[in-house]
């Protein structure tokens, strides 16, 4: 798996003072192995997390689309 960070696809929006914050796509990575393993800890485990990092995980995704 490959990490992906917004300031690598979209450079020119690294350096403007005015930008939306990052979004931290990897965030995407956990929603499409919940969404395939339809289970927490089966998306836990294919991603090589604990259960709890991947409650974590989801906390953050949850707060970054409100």
């Amino acid at each position: 798996m490959q990490l992906i960070y917004a300031s690598d696809a979209l450079p020119h929006l690294a350096y403007c003072d005015h930008a939306m914050p990052e979004p931290d796509l990897n965030l995407l990575f956990a929603l499409d192995a919940l969404l395939t393993e339809k289970n927490v800890t089966r998306a836990a485990r294919s991603l090589h997390l604990s259960a709890s990092a991947m409650s974590r995980t989801l906390t953050r995704l949850r707060a970054a689309t409100g």
